[in-house]
């Protein structure tokens, strides 16, 4: 069984000039905003994926302790970052974290280990329109897997089975052969009445010679 490749960084890239997002959060709440940006950062490296699920209430229990943030301060902080394209807006909306910034800075890390950096989620609605069937399982590589899936299933509905024709014989053709069958058929009664008159003559001279033998 082949090891599960990691998915996970021990490190990643800190920028002397911080850019606007570290500036205005630091801005609002001051060095806890400061400290609580750096501090997702380092939950995204060490969290499988690099995608935190908040609406696992372990994994939203255990940003709330890193960050030693209220409930309701994260999800405050969270919705800045989301607004600053600091984290991923679509995604945050269902309680997903994601980056893309975090994951071009780690490029080089998986680069090294030559293995697919882990790619965005995709958010798939169920066909039913419950607004709880929401799902994001899927990369865009699985993605696409999947469709090239779906359309192989179709083309193999759509293969036709190649059958050759029979050609059905005409009354004209099935009466001909009948009379050929009857006739071949009287021909090897004929023959066989012949070849049965042969053996009994044969028989009858036999039993002739063997008596006048013996008288």
């Amino acid at each position: 069984m082949a090891r599960p490749k990691k998915q996970t960084v021990d490190y990643f890239p800190h920028d002397v000039n911080g850019g606007k997002t570290l500036f205005i959060i630091e801005k609002r709440y001051g060095n806890d905003g400061y400290a609580f940006g750096f501090k997702v950062l380092e939950l995204l490296g060490s969290t499988n994926g690099h995608v935190i699920d908040t609406r696992n209430p372990d994994q939203w229990e255990f940003l709330l302790a890193k960050t030693l943030a209220s409930d309701s301060l994260a999800t405050e902080m969270l919705d800045l970052l989301a607004r600053l394209s600091a984290i991923s807006s679509d995604l945050w909306v269902d309680g997903l974290i994601w980056s893309d910034n975090f994951l071009k800075n780690i490029a080089d890390v998986y680069k090294k280990r030559r293995i697919e950096i882990p790619e965005k989620l995709i958010k798939i609605v169920s066909d039913n329109l419950n607004p709880s069937s929401l799902e994001f399982p899927l990369s865009e590589t699985k993605l696409n897997e999947v469709s090239d899936n779906i359309n192989s299933q179709s083309k193999v509905k759509e293969t036709k089975v190649y059958t050759p024709e029979i050609n059905q014989p005409s009354l004209d053709q099935i009466q001909s052969i009948s009379e050929e069958e009857a006739l071949h058929n009287s021909k090897l009664k004929s023959k066989f009445k012949s070849t049965q008159d042969y053996i009994l003559r044969k028989r009858k001279r036999y039993k002739r010679l063997k008596h006048s033998k013996i008288e």
